[in-house]
């Protein structure tokens, strides 16, 4: 009964860290570019409205200023899609940065496993040793 409510509390301290340290890769990949802040969503409205002025504006003039004004626009589409690219490359650094340190403390994990094996092997070699002596002395007790 006391092995399975150490277990409950252990699983317990797991989750509540595990979702701590959720909560801490949330903010960071917020920060990189996961969720867009105040800032970047006002910057994004701004965008669209100069981006929507420009396409409406050559349907009252024309000429020059038709031109020019849908150039602006096709310039503000293409800022934003290097933006845009930009951003996301910003994130997929990160999620590689994260991926690979997952790998790194899976393969030192791994490591820990492998020699916590090879005490508990060399443990038991020791104890075979231990018993086979023991029955030794003990025959030998025996016979003389």
């Amino acid at each position: 009964m006391e092995k399975t409510e150490k277990t409950k509390e252990f699983s317990k301290e797991d989750i509540e860290r595990f979702l701590s340290d959720r909560e801490k890769i949330k903010k960071v990949v917020g920060r990189i570019g996961g969720k867009p802040s105040r800032h970047e969503r006002l910057a994004n409205i701004v965008f669209t409205m100069l981006l929507i002025f420009s396409f409406m504006l050559p349907a009252f003039f024309h000429g020059v200023t038709r031109l020019i004004t849908i150039e602006i626009g096709i310039l503000l589409i293409s800022i934003k899609i290097i933006y845009s690219l930009s951003n996301e490359a910003r994130v997929n650094h990160f999620e590689f940065w994260i991926l690979s340190t997952i790998e790194w403390r899976l393969h030192d994990l791994a490591n820990k496993v492998e020699e916590l094996g090879k005490r508990l092997e060399d443990m038991d070699d020791a104890k075979d040793t231990k018993d086979k002596s023991e029955i030794v002395e003990n025959c030998e007790e025996k016979e003389g």
